[in-house]
This record gives structure tokens, C-alpha cells and sequence, in this order.
């Protein structure tokens, strides 16, 4: 009996022929996949920003420069007064080429992002303040959410077919000490 059990567990085993096919294929490697922020498609009314930043500033005293991401030219922590980590404020400098998708909708997106409703154009126009800077005139917002107790600073300077867009976001207290340092860096903004 042992002798059957054997012979026909040795010929359940045994490779028949069926649909199962099995194929060898190359290996695709991580960089081909890998999708550079340069080749993503780009949402209309925006086209690619120059590779290599022609834009110049000086951070004031205090601003902490952080590791910059893919899409940001420079990053900071503007630090909370109180030494409260938590209150402390992130800054970014990103440029987009085009019109950056244009100011009612990139408000409204920061806007989304504080849990805030989202404007029209006539309160658009009510919520921004003109000031002129080294690259011209640039569109100020000072966006706040009482409620959650966050807030964002936010400029965007128009210049040479691109937008360079300057935001703060974090504590609204925080901003608010910061808010003259903050108008006064995006003014300062250069091009050497």
C-alpha cells in the first residue's frame, strides 16, 4: 500500500504539460522608472521653469535654511518666538514658468489647504496688496484660518515669462512676527 501511495505522489509531481507558460523578462531599472518633477505633465497655463535658478536673495538673521525638495529653489524655518517648535513656520521659493496657473486659483488652493472656502475674483481683488520689490510688482496675501490657528504669507512676483511664488505657512503668531522681515525678503529678491 505504501509502495502506491509513493508511486502516485511521485507521479502527481511530475511536470505535465498545461497552460502555464513561463517567460524570462529584463529587468527594468529604478531610473528609468523614476519620474523627474521636469517631466511630469504640467496643468495648463503653466510651462517648464529654467533648470537652473537665476534668482538671488539673503535670508534675515534667524531663518533657518532647510533641505530644499525637487521643486523648491530654497527652503527655511522661520522659528517660533516662543521657542515652540510646533508654531514654527515653513517657508519655500518655487518658481513655475507660464502664469503658475494664475492668482485665483493658487489662492484658492492655499486657501483649501488652511480649510478655507474659496474665493472669487472680485474678493480676490480685495484680498491682495500690490508692493513693488527688485523684480517689480508682486501680489501680497496674508491668508488666515482663526478657527485652526494657521495661516500663510504668500507673494507671487511675475517676471521674465515666470512666476515666483515666495510662501510662509504656519502659526498664524508666528507670521505675524514675521510678516514686515518676510515683505521686506521678497522685495530684496533679485537676479545677478
Amino acid at each position: 500500500m505504501k509502495l502506491i501511495i509513493l508511486i502516485f505522489m511521485f507521479l502527481a509531481c511530475q511536470p505535465k504539460n498545461s497552460d502555464v507558460e513561463v517567460y524570462d523578462s529584463p529587468k527594468i531599472s529604478e531610473a528609468k522608472v523614476e519620474m523627474k518633477m521636469d517631466q511630469a505633465p504640467l496643468p495648463p497655463g503653466m510651462a517648464a521653469a529654467p533648470a537652473k535658478s537665476i534668482y538671488k536673495w539673503k535670508a534675515p538673521a534667524g531663518w533657518e535654511a532647510t533641505v530644499k525638495s525637487n521643486m523648491r529653489l530654497a527652503s527655511f524655518t522661520l522659528p517660533a518666538k516662543n521657542k515652540k517648535a510646533e508654531e514654527a513656520a515653513d517657508l519655500s521659493i518655487v518658481v513655475l514658468g507660464g502664469d503658475g496657473g494664475g492668482p485665483l486659483s493658487n489662492i484658492n488652493r492655499w486657501r483649501g489647504q488652511l480649510d478655507l472656502a474659496a474665493i472669487d475674483e472680485e474678493a480676490l481683488a480685495k484680498s491682495l496688496t500690490n508692493f513693488k520689490g527688485n523684480l517689480g510688482t508682486f501680489q501680497f496675501s496674508f491668508l488666515q484660518n482663526p478657527k485652526t490657528g494657521q495661516g500663510m504669507l504668500t507673494a507671487m512676483i511675475i517676471h521674465q515669462g515666470s512666476v515666483l511664488f515666495v510662501k510662509a505657512q504656519g502659526a498664524i503668531t508666528t507670521l505675524v512676527q514675521y510678516k514686515n522681515e518676510y515683505t521686506q525678503f521678497v522685495k530684496d529678491i533679485h537676479v545677478e
